[in-house]
């Protein structure tokens, strides 16, 4: 599995799949593609930039991309690195157990909850701070 960096023209398509499967709402976005043998099976949206914060979203069909964790490890370098940003914000339907656990372990720390923020109910807010980003434990854990 690699992550890839999408052109100008692809990143419109990766950003029109996540819109359609969310129902719009998302513009504006740098995308990067989760491949596996040329089939993409993840998307991480960067979006919201205001230096010094950008949210992000991670939208998959299937939880198995999330465990090569070198994969999102890099996904998440990249506001890091790229663009100097101090904080990542991600927000998650409080239901999704699942990705709550994934961006714990990230480094993730949970700042508030949004009520009824979603068709679902609740979102929680999580931030991550450069020093909170567990890049090395998660990469060798």
């Amino acid at each position: 599995m690699r992550l890839a960096y999408p052109d100008p023209e692809q990143n419109k398509i990766l950003a029109g799949l996540v819109q359609e499967r969310l129902g719009g709402g998302l513009s504006d976005c740098q995308c990067l593609a989760g491949l596996d043998d040329d089939e993409i099976v993840a998307v991480v949206c960067f979006f919201n930039y205001r230096w010094p914060n950008i949210e992000v979203g991670f939208f998959s069909d299937s939880p198995r991309w999330a465990l090569n964790r070198a994969l999102v490890a890099e996904a998440l370098s990249y506001p890091f690195v790229q663009l100097n940003c101090q904080r990542i914000t991600a927000l998650v339907e409080k239901r999704n157990k699942p990705a709550r656990k994934m961006v714990q372990r990230l480094g993730f720390i949970e700042e508030g909850k949004l009520r009824k923020a979603s068709p679902n109910g609740d979102m929680f807010i999580y931030g991550l701070l450069p020093g909170d980003f567990r890049l090395k434990q998660w990469k060798n854990s």
